[in-house]
């Protein structure tokens, strides 16, 4: 969980829609496993992470024989489509999850405030304080 002190919280979803529109929206991080969550759980919808998904146990399923025959040369090309599909997933989740937040996605307002409510709430949804040079 993150330790940052969080601003967001004296923040509504549309003052935060308006701060994502701005340079000061870089500096806002969100959790991945929250992220990741969402998707899973059917809160954002996404169908890349389904694609990954299938690569990675095409892969994981592959490497089976490999490994029970000892045919080592199709083992490095099962352990990169491993290593790539799960490493998509994961990103394909939580730009999905950035889209719906910065209200650019398919889901009606109400479910965005929600969803950055919740996220805020629990501190997964974190603007890190300006930096004073």
């Amino acid at each position: 969980m993150n330790t940052l002190p969080n601003d967001l919280a004296a923040m509504d979803y549309d003052a935060f829609a308006a701060l994502m529109r701005t340079p000061r929206g870089s500096s806002v991080l969100l959790d991945t496993n929250a992220a990741l969550s969402l998707c899973r759980n059917g809160y954002v919808r996404t169908k890349a992470p389904l694609v990954w998904l299938g690569a990675f146990w095409i892969a994981l399923i592959a490497a089976i024989p490999t490994v029970y025959f000892g045919s080592w040369q199709f083992a490095p090309a099962c352990l990169f489509l491993l290593w790539l599909a799960a490493r998509r997933s994961k990103s394909s989740a939580v730009a999905a999850v950035w889209r719906e937040l910065k209200g650019l996605g398919s889901l009606p307002p109400e479910q965005r405030a929600a969803i950055y409510a919740h996220l805020v709430e629990q501190n997964m949804l974190v603007l890190q304080p300006e930096k004073h040079s």
